[in-house]
């Protein structure tokens, strides 16, 4: 498999997580600009949900990606798999923000909008798995 077929196997996985999350929240909640944007006094709380999810989401990527400069061998399991921890985590916060009945549905929206933000990238895909 050279590097270009490697990199579809990780994008391809990013669209399925990206649009299974947004797909779900669309279709189980009542989703309006008017709700969107509402957060009651209670709700404050809650939004520690993605903020932790990202901070803990960055932080088990970075090491792993520090530790993959290290190896020279299966660096793209090693990617892939810091890739999939890293999606994982944001994804269950999603999912506990969508069936959650407390939480705002503005903690689905900064998931998705950081989950798009971490698009990877081929240039990043290749600069960290090199030539391999």
């Amino acid at each position: 498999m050279n590097i270009k077929e490697k990199y579809t196997v990780i994008r391809t996985i990013y669209f399925a997580l990206l649009s299974g999350i947004t797909l779900a929240f669309f279709f189980s909640q009542d989703v309006s600009l008017e709700t969107i944007g509402k957060i009651s006094k209670d709700q404050y709380i809650y939004l520690l949900i993605p903020i932790v999810a990202i901070i803990i989401s960055q932080l088990f990527f970075e090491y792993n990606v520090k530790r993959l400069k290290t190896k020279n061998e299966n660096k793209f399991a090693e990617y892939q798999t810091a890739y999939l921890i890293r999606w994982a985590i944001l994804e269950a916060a999603a999912f506990i923000s969508i069936f959650y009945l407390q939480a705002p549905q503005i903690n689905v929206i900064i998931i998705i909008a950081y989950f798009i933000l971490i698009y990877p990238t081929f240039d990043k895909f290749k600069q960290v798995i090199g030539n391999y």
